[in-house]
C-alpha cells in the first residue's frame, strides 16, 4: 500500500472503545422501533470495495458517510466533504471536509481519515483497484482539506466517490484484519452484530449523527438484515410477520402481496441481465456463427412478457438514459435462421456449462431453464448448473465457464465500470479480444466530459453488438420491493441501491 505515511494512531484500544460508544448513542432518544430486511446480496463482508454488490452500499450508507451524497441518477450533493473543486486541467480536486463528523468510537474525521480511505482503494487485494488508477497522491494541507492529485483525468471519481465510506485510518491501523467485523463509520447507524456465515447484519442507531435533523429523526433504533436467495421464503417471511421488509420481489408476486395489505414499490432497474461468453480461442463460443444462434434462438420479448411479467427487453449494451446509450432495434429471434447457423457452425453437440448464480435474480433459475430448452431447439446443448454466489464468481473470475448468466448495475445511470472493467480490461476472463473496442474502451477512461464519453461508449457498443460478444444482453429487470404497511420513508433507487437511514415504523 502506498502513500499512507501519514497516517497517527488516535488512541490503541478502539475496538473497545468503539463498543461503548455505540451502547452510549443508542440508549437515548425516542427511537425504539425495529426494522427486519430481508435481501438477495449475502454480507459476506461489509468492505464495500473487497466484496461487490450494491446491498453493500446499502448497508454502508448506514454505518458510514459516503465522500458525496448521490441521487443515483448522475446527480452529486455533499455528503463527507461539503465541496469538491476541480482544476482547469482535471488534474486535481480539492475536497473541503465537513467540520462536527464523529466517528462511532468519538473521534473526529479529518482530512487524514479522507486521504487514507481512498489511497487505500488502490491496494492490488481489492478487486476494483484499478478504478483508482489514476489516484497519484492525496495531499493533506489542514484537518478540513484534501487535495486529490491524479496521474490523468479521472471522469467517474465523483461517481465512485458517492459509494466510499469514510474510514477512521488510525483505527483501521491498529487493526486491518478485524476493521470491517464492526466498521467504526461516521454514519447514522453503527454495527453491533456481523455474521458472515449467514449474511446478517445489525445495526443500532447513533443519536448524535450530524445528519439527523426535526423532519428526518426516524423511530427506528435497530436495523437488521439478513440474506435470503430463495424467493419464496422471503416472501412467506413477510406473510408471517416475521420482516418488515424483503427486495427483489417477483413481478407476479406483487398482486397478491398488495391484495394482502402490503405496501409495493415498483420500478425498472438501471440493471441488465446478460449471458456471458467464453469466446477465448479453442471455447465453443469462439466462433462467431455459434454466437449469434444462440442469441436468435431466445424470445426475449416471451421471457419478459410470460415468465417474468414485467420488465423490459434489452436492445442495447445499457439502458436508456445512461451514458453512451443509443436507441435500437435489438436481436432478432429467429429459431429456424439460428438452426440454420449452428448446423453451418463447427459446433459438435458437446454439453456446454451455463451458470446461474443462486437467488441474484427474480426466477433466475427458471429463466435459465428456459433460455435451454430454447436453445434446444435450435440445437445447442447447454447444461445449466445455480451455484452459490461466492463459487459463481470464482468460477466466471477464472474463466471456467462456456457461458453464465449475470446481471450488471449502472450506478449512477453511468455506464463506466462496464466499458472499462466489464469489457475493456476482460474482468470476468471472457477472451474477448476487439482491439478497437480496447481502444475505444481506453478512451472512454479519461473522458471528462460526459456527452464526448457518451459517443465514445457507443461506438465501442456498436463493435460489441456486431460481435454477438462477449455478452448477449437480455432485459433490464422490473424491480419490486414489498413492505408491511406501517414501514415508511426509505428509497429504492432504480440501480437497486436502498436508502433506510430516514425510515419510520408505526
Amino acid at each position: 500500500m502506498e502513500n499512507m505515511g501519514f497516517i497517527r494512531p488516535k488512541f490503541g484500544t478502539f475496538a473497545a472503545l468503539g463498543f461503548t460508544a455505540v451502547l452510549a448513542c443508542t440508549s437515548q432518544g425516542l427511537a425504539q422501533e425495529t426494522v427486519r430486511i430481508q435481501g438477495i446480496e449475502n454480507m459476506a463482508g461489509l468492505d464495500r470495495y473487497a466484496v461487490n454488490g450494491v446491498g453493500q452500499d446499502s448497508i454502508a450508507m448506514l454505518w458510514g458517510d459516503m465522500l458525496v451524497s448521490s441521487d443515483h441518477n448522475g446527480n452529486y450533493t455533499p455528503g463527507a466533504i461539503t465541496e469538491w473543486l476541480w482544476a482547469d486541467d482535471g488534474l486535481s480536486v480539492t475536497l473541503n471536509v465537513r467540520d462536527g463528523v464523529v466517528f462511532s468510537n468519538g473521534e473526529p474525521m479529518t482530512s487524514e481519515d479522507i486521504a487514507f480511505t481512498i489511497l487505500r482503494l488502490k491496494s492490488p487485494e481489492l478487486p476494483n483497484a484499478r478504478a483508482w488508477d489514476v489516484v497519484d497522491t492525496v495531499e493533506t494541507p489542514d484537518a478540513h482539506t484534501a487535495v486529490v492529485r491524479f496521474s490523468a483525468p479521472m471522469p467517474i471519481f465523483l461517481n465512485l466517490a458517492s459509494r466510499t465510506p469514510v474510514l477512521d485510518a488510525s483505527a483501521f491501523a491498529a487493526n486491518p484484519a478485524g476493521y470491517f467485523a464492526a466498521p467504526i463509520g461516521t454514519g447514522p447507524y453503527a454495527v453491533v452484530e456481523f455474521d458472515g456465515p449467514t449474511g446478517t447484519v445489525v445495526l443500532e442507531k447513533k443519536d448524535d449523527w450530524w445528519g439527523w435533523t426535526d423532519d428526518n429523526q426516524t423511530n427506528v433504533s435497530t436495523i437488521q438484515y439478513r440474506y435470503s436467495p430463495a424467493e419464496q421464503s422471503r416472501i412467506s417471511a413477510l406473510l408471517a410477520g416475521e420482516v418488515d421488509i424483503i427486495q427483489k420481489v417477483p413481478v407476479n408476486e406483487a398482486k397478491r402481496l398488495e391484495d394482502e395489505g402490503f405496501s409495493i414499490e415498483s420500478y425498472i432497474e438501471n440493471s441488465q441481465v446478460y449471458i456471458g461468453l467464453r469466446v477465448k480461442e479453442g471455447s465453443a463460443f469462439a466462433d462467431p456463427l455459434l454466437r449469434q444462434a444462440l442469441s436468435k434462438s431466445i424470445d426475449r420479448q416471451a421471457i419478459v412478457t410470460s415468465l417474468l411479467g414485467g420488465g423490459r427487453v434489452s436492445t442495447w449494451p445499457s439502458m436508456p438514459g445512461s451514458v453512451g446509450y443509443r436507441e435500437n432495434p435489438g436481436y432478432d429471434y429467429d429459431p429456424q435462421g439460428a438452426a440454420a447457423l449452428v448446423q453451418q457452425s463447427g459446433y459438435d453437440g458437446r454439453a456446454l456449462n451455463f451458470y446461474l448464480p443462486n437467488g441474484l435474480f427474480a426466477q433466475g433459475k427458471e429463466i435459465g431453464e428456459t433460455i435451454q430448452a430454447m436453445a434446444a431447439g435450435s440445437g445447442i446443448n447447454l447444461a445449466v448448473q445455480t451455484l452459490e454466489t461466492a463459487t459463481f464468481q470464482e468460477y466466471i473470475s477464472a474463466g471456467n465457464y462456456d457461458l453464465y448468466m449475470n446481471s450488471f448495475t449502472m450506478v449512477n445511470a453511468d455506464s463506466f465500470t462496464q466499458i472499462t472493467s466489464l469489457i475493456g480490461r476482460d474482468r470476468f476472463n471472457t477472451g474477448y479480444a476487439n482491439p478497437e473496442v480496447t481502444r475505444l474502451a481506453g478512451e472512454a477512461g479519461v473522458a471528462v466530459d460526459l456527452e464526448k464519453r457518451g459517443e465514445i461508449t457507443a461506438e465501442a457498443y456498436r463493435h460489441i453488438m456486431n460481435d454477438f460478444a462477449p455478452g448477449l444482453y437480455l432485459y433490464e429487470p422490473m424491480g419490486v420491493t414489498a413492505s408491511a404497511s406501517g414501514v415508511s420513508g426509505f428509497v429504492s433507487f432504480p440501480d437497486m441501491v436502498a436508502d433506510f437511514r430516514f425510515m419510520h415504523k408505526d
